[in-house]
């Protein structure tokens, strides 16, 4: 197999489509292979120098990446103070650039090379079209609400924790997105997370990151704007 269809093969987005998670998208089941193939033959290559900056805080998000070779680093502003750190470091087989493509919005981060790389990149219609939909099921809240009544379902809030206690459906778990890749040891593969925030796109984000790394999720469709249940809020 051609090294960069490896690196694709085995990033944490294909194992969660494969039929069995648990088990390695290539050697166990090659029918997944058609959908690989299908992001492969849409992706181009990128070569990067040390320092370049891939993606940049603020910009568009129109364009998904999977590192090839070299590492980076994952620069974020903090939410409430404006201060600049490093959130993150990635390398070989590592992906990035999914949140502004799903939100359909901004850049929330800037990656830079810390060293010189080959990067797989793959256009934001092409993403949505094939990634997206097999990983993102959204609901209405009229389903959630139903759902959420089995015994394995929990209510996941993606919302800033002024949002939450100002009002949030009953009983729901806060776990804001800019902190879910580094709070999902916290969360239980049992379990089935019905994720919201205040008009749904939030959620799609974090139903997309939750379904790329094996949990079971979905999003509630126009979030706490159109929740047409009851609401608590702290006293």
């Amino acid at each position: 197999m051609n090294m960069n269809l490896e690196i694709v093969a085995n990033s944490p987005v294909f194992s969660a489509l494969t039929i069995e998670r648990q088990l390695h998208v290539v050697s166990q089941h090659g029918g997944a292979l058609e959908g690989i193939n299908e992001v492969y033959a849409a992706m181009r290559t990128v070569v990067a120098e040390a320092g370049e900056e891939i993606v940049r805080h603020g910009d568009r998000g129109d364009r998904y990446f999977i590192i090839s070779k070299g590492e980076a680093e994952v620069w974020k502003p903090d939410p409430e103070t404006d201060i600049w750190s490093c959130v993150d470091r990635l390398g070989p087989g590592d992906a990035f650039g999914e949140d502004g493509i799903l939100v359909d919005g901004f850049r929330n981060a800037t990656v830079r090379m810390i060293t010189p790389g080959t990067l797989l990149m793959l256009d934001k219609d092409v993403f949505n079209s094939i990634l997206r939909k097999r990983l993102v099921e959204e609901v209405t809240p009229e389903r959630a609400q139903e759902m959420a009544g089995q015994t394995d379902a929990e209510w996941l809030d993606c919302r800033f924790e002024i949002e939450y206690s100002e009002g949030r459906i009953p009983g729901a778990r806060l776990m804001p997105l800019h902190t879910l890749r580094h709070s999902l040891h916290e969360l239980d593969r049992g379990t089935h997370y019905l994720v919201y925030c205040r008009s749904g796109r939030r959620s799609v984000c974090a139903t997309y990151l939750l379904r790329e790394r094996g949990y079971s999720a979905v999003s509630v469709r126009g979030g706490v704007l159109d929740w047409p249940y009851a609401i608590e809020r702290d006293d």
